[in-house]
């Protein structure tokens, strides 16, 4: 029983189709990774989810599927989609994309027998051959993708005629079994003695559910491990085909053999193992748990998925990644979520890959997913490719154009622009404040597949270096030389007074920050937590171009928070750090006569002043003090007081109108040596 399914929890992505393009509801990017062949990536915090989508048009000349093998044996260790499709990148057959592929023994990167869990094809050959009761990704003629269940099948017919069926492909030789070997395979069969083997010469290039005709140059019964040399195949036989060899094959043989599949799809020239399939002809299974084996473990979890369909005419084919694990950016998906979201953006019919930490999408070589282990991009066993069989060279080095070499009065968003380059398929862009960059390089962006680039985060009246480089299957160009250019709005400011974690400030402080040398404006926020957000912001506002701002009204003895950023015409400063600050409380007129119980050496009041301020000091006995001012040199530059003082309050005032603005503090010694300091700051 199928169904027909779109949960409603996922409509996440909304998809329609206007001039055969996919347009996306979310955050999501669309670039042309190549003629015909389109990347998505789709950012939703609903999930959250982060969706690679590769979108491969199959009508477009040049452009085919095929997969690849991890170190091109069975058995000889894994290795990084992203390694895979480089090595696998050359002209006349560029990968544009990649995902990874089938099931496999991650246990045990020696054992060819359970290297992969299904059959592989490339170049209409096995790789490994099999039967299975899951559905596998297959393309017919380079260019007709399908999905369902493909199982091994084979025969050899001896010049008699005589014939028996091949019962598989580089697997392991049971009771009874006749198997084929390649190079594929490793160095010899891994055979032993109980069995016959022939090693065979192909007269006719491989095509699968065809018949093709091999020549015989040796045998060898009772002997085992025979070599494979390259080019050649090894048909080994145990029981009763050991029988069919040893009576009907003999050396200069010529022997017909048909490799091919069940059911029979022509000429299978790629095939890579998954499951289970998630869309049959636009429907989704009645239930995934139990089809094709999986437990409902695997199908209701949320896990980082990979998954590959095409569409109802199959001229396009999809590889889809959707990355799990990593709260904040994606949970993953189970494997109803995923198929809807493989019909959502029209797949006909579909099948899930491995998945979990294994997946991962690469376009031009680079990850462009979050693999979920720890360590990254997980080496795999196969992989399944977007091919351009075109023929490229070294691209030439780009011409830069935006920003122009010395720019001056750049904004805090900056659009970098650079000429095309011929035979470019990517771009790398670098950033930095170091013209050789050498180091301070800020930022280093790769797979840039435009030769436009949006970035936004500089520094205010900062000079800064940019550079690009162009690269493809085959070379890069190497980096043009660096354009300088200059931001031409403020600096973060600093702020001044109340200075950070002062306590018993005025509730009716004046906030101070240093002036910025380009700052047209200024805007300020206060607010009641150490986070500044709209829910306990108490003051937003906009100074223009003083560097002060008097408040009223403040809570008493409460935790207040500010910070400033400086603006422009030409942009807007980051915000300065936040520092805090906690209000006294108000004092009474009796208050103030009482006899103080402590020696205090209270704040200056007015401050910021100019040119004269008041400074009050509270003595709990008779004393002798000595009061002070520095400057923010720590140079002392007068004594204000210094003498007998008797119990109680007093009061000095400090006239500077001999001095410029700045930050100063006073000092209060008494008599024992304890000592006072408080910081003032005078704005003429």
């Amino acid at each position: 029983m199928l169904r027909r399914s779109i949960n409603t929890s996922l409509l996440f992505i909304i998809l329609l189709i206007i001039n055969v393009q996919l347009i996306f509801s979310q955050d999501t990017t669309r670039t042309v990774a190549a003629p015909g062949i389109i990347h998505y990536s789709i950012s939703d915090p609903a999930g959250p989810f982060f969706i690679q989508i590769l979108e491969i048009d199959l009508t477009v000349p040049g452009n085919k599927l095929t997969t690849a093998l991890a170190k091109d044996k069975l058995g000889n260790g894994f290795e990084r989609t992203s390694a895979l499709s480089s090595r696998k990148s050359t002209s006349g057959n560029v990968v544009v994309g990649a995902v990874n592929g089938d099931f496999y023994g991650i246990s045990a990167p020696n054992d060819p027998y359970g290297f992969l869990a299904n059959s592989q094809i490339i170049n209409s050959e096995y790789i490994f051959g099999r039967s299975h009761i899951r559905s596998s990704f297959g393309v017919i003629d380079d260019t007709k993708p399908v999905v369902q269940v493909i199982n091994f099948t084979g025969t050899a017919t001896a010049t008699s005629q005589v014939t028996r069926s091949i019962t598989g492909f580089n697997s392991q030789r049971g009771t009874d079994a006749l198997i084929l070997f390649n190079n594929y395979f490793g160095s010899t069969t891994l055979t032993n003695q109980y069995g016959t083997e022939v090693e065979l010469q192909p007269v006719d290039s491989f095509v699968t559910n065809s018949n093709m005709r091999f020549v015989v140059l040796t045998k060898q019964d009772g002997v085992g491990s025979m070599l494979i040399q390259p080019g050649r195949y090894i048909l080994s036989g145990h029981g009763v085909n050991k029988s069919f060899l040893d009576q009907s094959v003999f050396v200069n043989d010529t022997i017909t053999m048909s490799i091919g599949t069940s059911p029979d799809l022509g000429n299978v020239t790629a095939l890579i193992g998954g499951g289970p399939r998630l869309i049959i002809d636009g429907l989704l299974p009645a239930t995934f748990v139990g089809f094709e084996g999986f437990g409902s473990d695997f199908v209701n979890t949320k896990h980082p998925r990979t998954a590959a369909g095409y569409n109802e005419d199959s001229t396009k084919a999809f590889f889809v990644v959707v990355d799990g694990r990593q709260a904040g950016l994606s949970l993953g998906m189970s494997l109803d979520e995923l198929a809807n979201l493989m019909l959502s953006i029209g797949a006909y019919n579909a099948v899930n890959l491995d998945g979990g930490g294994s997946s991962t999408m690469v376009v031009h070589n680079q990850v462009v997913n979050s693999p979920s282990d720890p360590g990254g991009e997980r080496s795999v066993a196969n992989a399944l490719f977007a091919i351009r069989e075109v023929e490229v060279s070294t691209p030439v080095l780009p011409n830069l154009i935006q920003p122009e070499n010395g720019a001056v009065n750049q904004r805090d968003t900056i659009v970098f622009i650079w000429n095309k380059s011929d035979y470019a398929a990517v771009y790398d862009l670098q950033v930095s404040t170091n013209p050789n960059f050498s180091t301070n390089i800020i930022i280093s962006k790769s797979i840039i597949m435009d030769t436009i680039y949006t970035v936004s985060g500089f520094h205010g009246l900062q000079n800064y270096y940019w550079r690009v480089r162009a690269k493809n299957a085959v070379g890069t160009s190497g980096f043009t030389q660096g354009y300088s250019f200059q931001t031409g709005f403020p600096t973060i400011p600093v702020l001044i007074y109340p200075p950070h974690a002062t306590t018993n400030v005025s509730t009716s402080p004046t906030l101070i920050w240093a002036k910025e040398s380009v700052a047209e404006s200024y805007r300020v926020q206060l607010a009641l937590g150490s986070t500044i957000i709209p829910a306990n912001t108490i003051l937003d506002t906009v100074v223009v171009q003083d560097t002060t701002l008097e408040l009223s009204g403040l809570e008493q003895n409460r935790l207040h928070y500010w910070r400033v950023n400086a603006s422009n015409q030409f942009g807007s400063s980051d915000w300065s750090a936040t520092i805090g600050f906690k209000t006294g409380f108000a004092v009474s007129v009796d208050e103030k006569s009482v006899i103080p119980e402590e020696t205090y050496l209270e704040q200056n009041y007015p401050n910021p002043f100019n040119p004269v301020t008041t400074i009050k000091f509270s003595l709990e006995e008779d004393d002798e003090i000595i009061l002070k001012v520095y400057n923010a040199l720590g140079s002392e530059i007068e004594t204000l007081a210094e003498g007998g003082f008797s119990r109680g309050s007093h009061s000095v005032d400090w006239n500077a109108a001999d001095y410029s603005s700045g930050i100063y503090f006073y000092t209060m010694i008494i008599g024992g040596g304890k000592t006072f300091t408080r910081r003032m700051v005078l704005i003429k």
